[in-house]
């Protein structure tokens, strides 16, 4: 799994900071630009960019430390000059520009970049032109603390990889990245340090998923209104296997963007800054960057390895596996000429070759409420031989083919949308237009299911549709159509070839609809009077991934990757589980297992509690039932004694329970609707590397994804230690902690929080966290936790301190004293030192 440089997130997937000015919206905006100019005036020396990392750094007269100050600069500022070493240690002189900016006199300063010599951390960092530098992409995921990316930094520059396209095309194959991994170690080494085995794999992850966009509205998935993706990977110039580039499709990526936004859905495209960069590499090469592959011309055989089959597998089990998603994969065409085509053609070729039902409802659909949103427009939903949605070559995949494969999410529906150069310019200039088709869209999904959560409300909103649908065509000039005569009949006198808009649309013109829009727009009225209620009204779905999770919303290789990179963990976990388990339960009665997911210690998933205010699961090794595992008693909850059982087929009528149905006075055993759970398996490696499920365990996350309480579990005793585990409290094992009692809530010093009684009578030990507050008012508190906890759990705890009741978790972040601030999901052990706490 990955999460990325995906923009118009809640919050960078790699947990890349920004000191300064922020990115802004939808980029991952350049911090600054790598000043290589020369200064003729100190003898042609390189000049470079810093940006100060640590809260405040000193400008002095001369390179020492008991220079006199000349000028204080705030985390964020920026700083041009030339690094020289005095004495072994690194200092940047000031650029007279700089100097006379800050209105320095003398017109010289010296600035240290790493504060070791006085007791500090990291100081200034370099700063490059975006991410395709490696070191600006190290030093982003690393949220600045440059212990483990300044030598890993000169590792890869040893290796002549400063690029994210020399890196990519370094390790295109698998033993490529065996070869790449053995000897940057090697060269690291050299330095003192030592790169975890799974590092190149991590990065090469990294790297990838800084290329992409992702979001969705009103928040990234899980926490969409509506479960639709929208793509688009043909928004910059691409390498096709085998074929010409494929050129861009002019405004597709805009497109995807906003149709997620008017749906509520979520989006998947390339990032601005890598079209941006793409383009401009196209134009002084003259071809594409080789490291920018076709995403919708894969090699099945490469689908594993592709970073769009990855994202769509992981944003469809954030939809949910057993619950019914649409991927609209959005594309670009020429406009239809003399020799036939349509304005839109959408392809569902892949729905059919996957085998899924209603393809032919969703067809019906389709043409019904397109028709209506696009007056005039010829709209093909059953090409026969182009724009099909299929690759026409056997052994290649277009994106909705990937959708609908296993590696790819198995998503429900997909559709490759085509639309032509006119009508992508008619929907990015006409707003109005725009919201009718992403809605028309959306509608003829749910009526062809024939179902929805509300259908009242789905009635009362098509109507408004449709009064809105009617409004933009009576102010229409003209013939009342969308594009007019000259879109809609004249198509013979269009350039058919503009460069950039090279895919063929010559099929058969699609017909316009032969009865009047009163009668279609009476057919869906009737339909959405006919569309029945869906019981299934949980919310989010088991499996997916709790808010601040892993790529910082999901686990992933990369998220460790950028823990390692900020010393939060000893090394990065193993990429590959080594058995797969599934969950399933209540929330889909018991008939679509949903496969957990592996962070490298453990397997979790999350389940949000339905209207019933309980939810019973049992977790399937190998999605299989015939191993499944289950706890000894019916309805088991870590507050009743039992023990965990299996893998086997006894378990009929033996489950875990979240909540129970029949709550008694007194319980502990209680949930509420709409509250979210992260059920994790632990597991042990017995002799002959075998997987041993050891303990069960839950963690309640909140309604807002935010760890609230400590985890509760149920055990198997006397068993080895988890795979990788250190017996130690301070060990990996951290992870497996168990419920405590009530987190205190009176102000001061917090009261020592008892031991959870676990299966096997032993109480799990607690460690204290010391939290300055303030430090020039000598405010600190000890927190005591239980291992494995998250900081996300511990702010909960200080806000519970606050006598005053105002103090919530997200008013405020948590830092090291060095000033490394640490993520929400960053777990906590008795090694954890000192904390500060920080403004958000």
């Amino acid at each position: 799994s990955s999460w990325i440089f995906f923009e118009h997130r809640p919050r960078s997937f790699l947990g890349l900071h920004c000191h300064g000015p922020p990115w802004g919206g939808f980029s991952c905006a350049v911090m600054g630009v790598a000043r290589k100019d020369v200064d003729e005036d100190r003898g042609g020396a390189l000049q470079q960019r810093f940006v100060v990392v640590h809260k405040c750094v000193v400008f002095r007269k001369t390179p020492s430390t008991k220079a006199d100050m000349v000028f204080v600069a705030k985390r964020g500022s920026f700083v041009t000059g030339e690094v020289q070493t005095f004495e072994g240690v690194n200092w940047v002189r000031v650029s007279e520009e700089d100097c006379k900016e800050r209105n320095i006199l003398g017109a010289e300063a010296w600035v240290l970049i790493h504060g070791e010599s006085v007791g500090l951390g990291d100081l200034l960092r370099p700063v490059h032109d975006g991410v395709e530098q490696l070191e600006e992409l190290l030093w982003r995921m690393s949220g600045d603390s440059g212990d483990r990316v300044r030598p890993l930094v000169a590792a890869l520059h040893d290796l002549g990889l400063r690029t994210a396209s020399s890196f990519l095309l370094e390790v295109q194959a698998p033993a490529a990245i065996e070869d790449l991994q053995a000897r940057l170690s090697e060269c690291a080494s050299d330095r003192g340090c030592v790169l975890p085995e799974p590092c190149v794999a991590s990065l090469k992850m990294a790297v990838e998923d800084s290329r992409l966009a992702f979001g969705g509205f009103p928040q990234a998935p899980p926490f969409t209104k509506a479960r639709i993706l929208f793509t688009a990977p043909h928004s910059l110039p691409l390498c096709r296997q085998g074929h010409e580039a494929h050129q861009p499709e002019a405004h597709t990526s805009r497109l995807a963007r906003d149709f997620a936004s008017i749906v509520s859905g979520a989006y998947l495209t390339w990032a601005g800054h890598e079209e941006k960069r793409a383009l401009e590499f196209y134009k002084r090469a003259r071809r594409p960057d080789p490291s920018n592959r076709d995403p919708n011309f894969t090699h099945r055989n490469d689908l594993p390895g592709s970073p769009w089959t990855r994202n769509l597998g992981e944003i469809r089990q954030m939809f949910g596996l057993g619950r019914p998603c649409l991927h609209v994969d959005l594309h670009g065409c020429k406009d239809p000429g003399p020799a036939g085509g349509s304005h839109l053609v959408v392809g569902m070729r892949a729905m059919e070759l996957g085998g899924r039902s209603g393809v032919e409802d969703l067809r019906a659909a389709l043409q019904l409420t397109l028709s209506i949103a696009l007056r005039g427009v010829s709209v093909n939903v059953r090409p026969l031989k182009q724009l099909t949605g299929a690759a026409t070559e056997d052994e290649f995949r277009t994106l909705s083919q990937q959708s609908m494969s296993e590696v790819g999410g198995a998503w429900s529906c997909a559709m490759q949308v085509e639309m032509s150069r006119t009508l992508r310019q008619e929907l990015v200039r006409n707003k109005e237009a725009r919201v009718l088709m992403a809605q028309a869209i959306s509608y003829a999904w749910t009526l062809s299911a024939g179902e929805s959560l509300d259908p009242a409300s789905t009635l009362h909103t098509l109507q408004y549709w449709l009064a809105r649908c009617k409004a933009l065509y009576n102010k229409k000039q003209g013939d009342g159509t969308l594009l007019g005569a000259d879109g809609a009949e004249a198509e013979e006198e269009r350039e058919l070839d503009v460069p950039g808009e090279l895919t063929a649309n010559s099929e058969a013109r699609a017909p316009l609809p032969d009865v009047p829009i009163a009668t279609l727009e009476s057919d869906a009225i009737a339909a959405a009077r006919a569309l029945r209620k869906l019981e299934d009204a949980s919310g989010v779905a088991a499996g997916a991934v709790e808010e601040g999770g892993g790529p910082g919303l999901r686990s992933s290789p990369v998220s460790s990757l950028r823990d390692w990179l900020r010393c939060s963990i000893p090394t990065i976990p193993s990429v590959e589980p080594p058995e797969r388990f599934a969950i399933v339960g209540t929330w889909c009665n018991f008939s679509h297992p949903e496969e957990m997911r592996w962070d490298g210690a453990l397997f979790f998933s999350v389940v949000t509690v339905g209207p019933r205010g309980w939810e019973g699961f049992q977790i399937l090794a190998d999605g299989d039932w015939g191993r499944a595992l289950y706890p000894s008693t019916p309805w088991a909850s870590p507050h009743r004694e039992h023990q965990l059982q299996g893998p086997d087929s006894h378990g009929h009528g033996k489950n875990w329970c979240i909540g129970l149905p029949q709550a008694e006075a007194g319980d502990r055993n209680v949930a509420r609707p709409g509250e979210r759970y992260r059920v994790v398996l632990l597991v042990s490696e017995a002799a002959g590397g075998a997987v041993v499920p050891r303990e069960v365990t839950w963690e309640l996350l909140g309604l807002q994804g935010k760890a609230l309480q400590g985890l509760v579990s149920c055990r198997v005793p006397d068993r080895p230690p988890p795979l990788g585990a250190d017996a130690s409290p301070g060990g990996r094992r951290g992870q497996q902690c168990l419920a405590e009692s009530d987190p205190p809530t009176v102000a001061g010093p917090p009261k020592a929080v008892p031991a959870a009684a676990v299966s096997d009578g032993a109480p799990r030990k607690l460690f204290n966290v010391v939290v300055h507050i303030d430090r020039d008012l000598g405010l600190v508190v000890e927190v005591p936790l239980p291992p494995g906890a998250t900081v996300a759990a511990l702010k909960a705890e200080i806000a519970a301190m606050d006598p005053t009741g105002r103090t919530r978790p997200e008013d405020f972040d948590l830092r090291r004293p060095c000033g490394t601030h640490l993520d929400d999901v960053a777990v906590l052990g008795p090694g954890s030192g000192e904390l500060e706490v920080s403004g958000p």
